[in-house]
């Protein structure tokens, strides 16, 4: 099976080789090695070596990499139908379509109409990998001028209305969760699917945390409202009145405005000296961090199921959350994590303290947690995911919908 990923997330190349800062690409090349045989289609970008540095080498065990030219999300798609290159783009979506046998996008993408145009035509089965909702959990949307929100948000909701429509004729619909599901499952078959590979080396056991004289605080995510920054700076200063020896690590980049106004942030509530911005950072640095990291906090007011859940529980560490987006679905209170119900500075607080105070709930938050992560291995994952895609295809040429 020859298999086509559609992915969005910028690649950056240097001398031939490529990089990420987003995790799924490197996970595509784990579902194309279990295929046996596939491309990732996403944009490539050359950038200098330092930069890269920072990356994380995409290993291509299997198949290549084509350069998409679906740069820019929304804004850059919106930019270039005002441009006329809507002809160029379906082109190049239906020459790579063309030469698989089985197409999966990862979605929300407002390039999707090109490649689902392509896949009807050759004809070729299209399947869609759904990883949030499309309004509430976008960052894009907060990137841009206040004023001019209400009609970003409002061309978001077309794009996911027409995502939609193109599900129902899709062989098959991926969600990340229940809540997901629900939404999809009008608009075509959908099969729930957590969508995080992880590999091997990202698997650290040890049996708890907490046992030094300072506590390290970890967040791993976009740097964006949606992510709850704020809301986690002012839950860290409440800590630091109560604990003498506190750290927060902060890994992740976001548009340099939103960064130096968290930044100020902390300076305006006294905690600058003891948080760390560390910007995007590749794999080993992620590990690195996490597995000296006491307690992991994700306060999303909005998110789908980020994979940082199972990278902080495969590498141990205890996790404090809200519950928003389909993470209350990937994650059980007091077994996996402390779930907060309270999108406050004070119940994030308490979350953590109570984690910090209960050693017996935190070895049980560390123990169960890695156990669900050891689901999540990147090759037992992709393997999984190609059968059932194969199975799907099956199905379909038995009713005789696939060529």
């Amino acid at each position: 099976m020859k298999i086509l990923l559609v992915n969005e997330n910028l690649i950056y190349r240097y001398q031939n080789r490529y990089y990420t800062e987003r995790t799924w690409p490197e996970s595509a090349t784990y579902i194309i090695e279990a295929a046996g045989e596939g491309t990732l289609f996403a944009p490539v970008a050359d950038a200098p070596e330092e930069k890269c540095a920072r990356l994380t080498p995409l290993v291509l065990r299997a198949g290549r990499i084509a350069p998409s030219p679906f740069f820019g999300g929304s804004l850059g798609e919106l930019k270039g139908r005002v441009l006329g290159r809507s002809g160029f783009w379906s082109r190049a979506a239906a020459a790579i379509v063309s030469s698989h046998d089985v197409v999966l996008c990862r979605i929300p993408s407002p390039h999707l109409r090109y490649i689902a145009a392509a896949c009807s035509e050759a004809p070729k089965p299209l399947m869609l990998m759904v990883s949030g909702p499309r309004v509430e959990g976008s960052i894009g949307v907060h990137r841009v001028p206040k004023v001019f929100r209400p009609m970003a948000a409002a061309y978001l909701r077309a794009q996911d209305r027409e995502q939609k429509r193109i599900a129902r004729d899709a062989t098959a619909v991926f969600t990340a969760g229940a809540a997901l599901a629900q939404e999809w499952s009008p608009f075509g078959r959908v099969l729930q699917w957590q969508d995080h590979y992880l590999p091997e080396g990202m698997y650290c056991w040890r049996p708890d945390t907490c046992l030094g004289s300072s506590i390290s605080i970890l967040r791993v995510c976009d740097l964006s409202e949606p992510r709850g920054i704020e809301l986690l700076l002012k839950a860290f200063r409440l800590l630091a009145e109560r604990h003498n020896s506190v750290r927060l690590d902060l890994v992740g980049g976001g548009d340099r405005p939103y960064v130096e106004g968290l930044k100020r942030l902390t300076r305006d509530l006294g905690v600058s000296n003891c948080v760390a911005f560390h910007g995007w950072c590749n794999r080993v640095a992620v590990q690195k961090l996490m597995r000296s990291a006491d307690i992991h906090v994700i306060t999303s007011l909005a998110d789908g199921v980020p994979r940082s859940i199972a990278e902080g529980a495969a590498n141990c560490v205890p996790l404090v959350t809200t519950g928003a987006g389909g993470i209350r679905e990937a994650v059980k209170d007091g077994e996996t994590a402390v779930i907060v119900n309270d999108s406050t500075p004070a119940a994030v607080a308490d979350g953590v303290t109570r984690v910090l105070a209960d050693a017996t709930l935190r070895r049980r938050l560390i123990a169960n947690a890695y156990n669900d992560a050891l689901s999540y291995h990147a090759v037992r994952k992709s393997r999984a995911l190609v059968s059932t895609i194969s199975e799907l295809l099956k199905e379909c040429l038995g009713r005789g919908c696939v060529v």
